[in-house]
């Protein structure tokens, strides 16, 4: 995972996501852990990004928090919280909990 304003002039993303009003360009890289080319999302968790309401961006693979509905959600995907504005099969989209949004508590 990367930083997720990932950003590679030179060449066109694999994807293109759009989540809260802002756009997500993914790009193929190469894992040498596993071997084989994947698509490199960003990394919500190290390098939180926010709405300009101030809630927080997530990925449907995040690990799931202390706040997710129903408690005990394994990822953000499976969470109530976790918002899919167009695409009910969106990875990239915003947490909708009050007790994550920026200033607020957050995990």
């Amino acid at each position: 995972m990367s930083d997720a304003n990932n950003s590679q002039p030179d060449r066109e993303p694999d994807r293109i996501y759009r989540a809260g009003g802002k756009e997500f360009r993914i790009y193929t890289e190469y894992n040498e852990e596993l071997d084989d080319f994947i698509l490199d999302f960003p990394d919500f968790e190290a390098n939180p990004e926010y709405t300009d309401e101030g809630r927080p961006f997530a990925s449907s693979a995040q690990s799931g928090c202390q706040y997710s509905n129903p408690p005990g959600c394994y990822d953000c995907g499976s969470c109530e919280w976790f918002f899919r504005e167009k695409d009910s099969k969106a990875v990239i989209s915003v947490c909708m909990c009050d007790e994550r949004r920026m200033g607020e508590a957050v995990n």
